[in-house]
This record gives structure tokens, C-alpha cells and sequence, in this order.
């Protein structure tokens, strides 16, 4: 590959769909280079500075951005697990309902300008993946809740769900 040359990335989007829509999206966003920011170092699952601000900023997503609500949380070393739903187009209002791209942008934003000491902490982009139904919804859901478990016990477990 030739240098400043990156792999063609996937495109996890669905095609045709509309991301500021009443849905609940599984969403993953990673710090730049997998670097463990946000528990201490005795892996005890102990927050820093920077997990408690994400934990914080996911917390001021449901006041910055009407109609939008975060389900469930997860904070891990070197990552962050949010299901967020988005409830409804927003009123008759000057502003434009945000999708998730906006919501993770202004998440990834905040806790940058909080706690990452003029340095970015994020990879570029994010994983999201449409809840579509009822068991895509719970399996996200038992998915953050067992992440930690999973950390602690990583002989056991070698794959995401998706």
C-alpha cells in the first residue's frame, strides 16, 4: 500500500436511512490508538478523570439534544458502549432534529475539550448499528452490561455479537 494510502473502510450505514429518525442505535466509539484512558491503572474498572467526564458528558446528551435519551452506558478502558435513542422529530422549531452523527460529533467534542488535555482522544469515526427490533435491542443491551465481565475475563470471550 502506498504511503498516506488507507484501506477502503466498510460502510456500516444503512443505505436509504434516515439517522435523525426515532430509533435506538448500539454505539461504540474507541480513544485514538486504543489507548487506555478512562479506568485506573489497576484495572479494577475504577474511573480517571476521563471516564468520569464521559460519563458526565453521555449524561448532558439527554439536556443538549431534545427528544434524545441514553438507554444504557458503559464505560470501558479504551472505549465507550451507549445505546441512544432518539424519540421523535423535534418540534416546530428553527432547529434541525440531530442525528447520531451529530450527537456522537458534540459526546466526542465535549469530553475532548473536558479532559483531553488539548490532544484529541478519539478515533476518527464510530461504530453504530440500528436497533431494529425488540432482541436486537436486549442483546445490545446484555451486551454493555456484560462488557466489564468480559474485560476481566478475555480467555472466555473472543468475539462481538456483530
Amino acid at each position: 500500500m502506498a504511503e498516506n494510502q488507507f484501506p477502503n473502510r466498510k460502510k456500516n450505514r444503512l443505505k436509504d436511512f434516515d439517522y435523525s429518525t426515532s430509533a435506538s442505535y448500539f454505539v461504540t466509539i474507541c480513544t485514538a490508538q486504543k489507548e487506555n484512558l478512562f479506568w485506573t491503572e489497576e484495572k479494577d474498572g475504577t474511573l480517571t478523570h476521563a471516564g468520569t467526564t464521559a460519563a458526565e458528558e453521555a449524561g448532558w446528551l439527554e439536556k443538549r439534544f431534545m427528544l434524545t435519551k441514553v438507554d444504557k452506558l458503559v464505560i470501558m478502558p479504551n472505549h465507550v458502549h451507549m445505546i441512544i435513542t432518539l424519540i421523535g422529530a423535534m418540534p416546530d422549531t428553527c432547529e434541525k432534529t440531530p442525528d447520531i452523527k451529530n450527537i456522537v460529533g458534540a459526546f466526542k467534542a465535549s469530553v475532548t475539550r473536558k479532559a483531553g488535555n488539548g490532544k484529541t482522544i478519539w478515533q476518527k469515526s464510530f461504530y453504530d448499528r440500528v436497533l431494529r427490533n425488540d432482541k436486537e435491542y436486549s442483546d445490545a443491551w446484555d451486551y454493555i452490561d456484560a462488557n466489564p465481565y468480559k474485560y476481566f475475563n478475555k480467555a472466555k470471550y473472543r468475539e462481538y455479537p456483530w
